[in-house]
């Protein structure tokens, strides 16, 4: 009788130990249901594993690299095609004119300037604003903080960078700022806000980039012309004091 009762007691002895490695689990990993726990244990495991959590952040960085690529890749295209609308209908020159090395300079501006800058920019945006909720004054918000800081940081940056680009030294970029910074703002003040409310309100986070670089054609149009006024004011200046410097000796 004492061998009947003990075997008796064996599986209930196992099915409690059952039960309490299940209700371990249970503790352990709460978002697991009693079924998962029971059919799919292992399965279910298997997504809080190092591999697994390594590889999903492996392809989290693939994404975020094929997005930045993206992005600048847009951005270049952007540049280099308002750059060709300008001499084309703008300064009204032909085909076979077109000064192509300005085109390349505003295309590398856009690869490795406004890409990265913008790609990065408009992620601290949202970052700012990652509890607010998605509406039409979160988006306003944003459009004026991104408005105050985001472009006349990059408008200085441009004016800059393409000075650089040109050969020319920092008289010459000091002399192009204060020439063009300010009517472009004045500009850019005009259509950003709009296209950027569109932006921050519709566009997904991984888009945002690419649709600014998209409008920024018609707006490269604009700051590739001014550009090239400045360049011909310093150029005009230049010649100016060169030409006093002569006739005083």
């Amino acid at each position: 009788p004492e061998s009947a009762t003990n075997k008796q007691t064996l599986p209930s002895m196992a099915a409690s130990s059952h039960s309490s490695r299940l209700a371990l689990l249970a503790r352990m990993f709460p978002e697991l249901s009693w079924t998962a726990c029971t059919s799919t244990t292992v399965s279910a495991l298997k997504k809080h594993t190092p591999l697994s959590s390594t590889t999903h952040n492996t392809q989290g960085r693939r994404r975020l690299a094929r997005a930045f690529l993206t992005t600048c890749l847009t951005s270049s295209c952007a540049h280099a095609v308002g750059d060709v609308a300008c001499q084309s209908l703008v300064e009204k020159k032909k085909f076979d004119d077109l000064d192509r090395s300005r085109v390349a300079r505003m295309g590398t501006i856009g690869f490795t300037a406004h890409g990265p800058f913008f790609f990065v920019a408009f992620r601290w945006i949202d970052a700012l604003f990652t509890a607010a909720p998605k509406t039409l004054g979160t988006a306003v918000k944003k459009v004026v903080m991104g408005h105050a800081t985001l472009f006349p940081s990059y408008l200085a940056l441009f004016f800059v960078y393409a000075s650089v680009l040109e050969g020319r030294g920092m008289d010459d970029i000091q002399a192009k700022l204060s020439d063009a910074f300010w009517p472009a703002c004045v500009t850019g003040t005009q259509y950003w806000p709009a296209v950027q409310l569109v932006n921050q309100r519709y566009v997904p986070p991984r888009h945002k980039t690419s649709f600014t670089a998209t409008a920024a054609i018609f707006w490269n149009v604009y700051i590739s012309h001014r550009n090239k006024l400045a360049n011909e004011k310093v150029d005009e200046n230049e010649r100016g004091g060169v030409t006093t410097a002569v006739l005083t000796k």
